[in-house]
């Protein structure tokens, strides 16, 4: 049996669906419960290799303190073999492998955060590799071994259901949208300010598609409608903003139907890399 903590984003929880298909592969008779978070829910529930999920809600934590005994109760409710932190910063999520009373427990040693004295065993986490060979670093203390990337469940898989596709598709033809290609310019997270390309490059690129006979449309949540309708206003009749109007599966379908992504460096990025769709992301200065 093996507890999961992964609380964080859309993005890192993309990241990690390869190690844990390679791990449910290696382990095929093991149990799989993953702990998640509003945030990365959509991501985690699109995987049938996932046995259990449970949704911890960090904001309940400080406003409701009987609320962290109650989940820890729930999670307690059974025991695990295996407890594995996949968090490489928030201190939070070694908060939570500590209360489960089960399981040899497994997490990062990352620099001045001092979680790893919480676990069993501490693997190193190193900025200078990419993320998905850290967390294969602490799968390969049960045994996952370093060669899984050359496995077909390195792949990192995003699947779409036939209503999402339908949604999209009606919505393009209503609208009379083709010859897409969509900007995602906003980030979030940590340092997300530094990633991101700014509203007046983004105008300027509009413009030269526009000339060239392209439909642009604008994806992002409800937060960044106001922001898009800027970038919208240079070129009304050819840009669309599609800001909190789709699901995170509906959003996958839309970058599939158009001709090119181009992104700042945030969980729209690896969605994009996920479905393998042509795409020009923008790095930012953001460790």
């Amino acid at each position: 049996s093996i507890l999961v903590v992964k609380i964080g984003t859309i993005g890192d929880a993309l990241l990690l669906m390869p190690v844990l298909k390679a791990i449910k592969d290696k382990q095929q008779k093991s149990s799989l419960t993953v702990i998640c978070s509003k945030n990365n829910y959509e991501v985690f529930n699109r995987y049938p290799f996932i046995d259990n999920l449970k949704v911890f809600e960090v904001s309940k934590v400080i406003k409701e303190p009987s609320y962290f005994l109650g989940f820890m109760k729930d999670i307690n409710s059974r025991d695990y073999d295996i407890v594995i932190d996949f968090e490489s910063w928030p201190r939070i999520s070694a908060i939570v492998a500590l209360f489960v009373k089960t399981g040899h427990k497994i997490g990062f040693k990352t620099k001045g955060q001092f979680k790893h004295k919480v676990f069993d065993t501490a693997v190193p986490h190193e900025q200078s590799r990419h993320e998905i060979e850290n967390y294969a670093s602490l799968a390969d203390v049960i045994g996952l071994g370093t060669d899984f990337k050359s496995a077909p469940s390195f792949k990192i898989e995003f699947p779409i259901s036939d209503s999402e596709k339908a949604f999209v598709e009606d919505l393009l033809k209503k609208e009379g949208v083709d010859n897409l290609i969509l900007f995602h310019p906003w980030s979030s997270g940590y340092k997300g300010n530094l990633k991101e390309w700014g509203a007046e490059n983004f105008i300027r690129l509009a413009g030269l598609l526009a000339k060239d006979g392209y439909t642009v449309g604008i994806t992002g949540t409800k937060e960044n409608q106001a922001a898009s309708e800027k970038i919208i206003r240079a070129y009304p009749d050819n840009l669309f903003s599609f800001c909190g109007r789709f699901t995170l599966g509906q959003t996958a379908y839309l970058i599939k139907k158009s001709r090119v992504l181009i992104t700042v460096n945030t969980g729209i990025m690896h969605l994009g890399a996920a479905l393998d769709h042509p795409m020009i992301a923008l790095h930012g200065p953001a460790g």
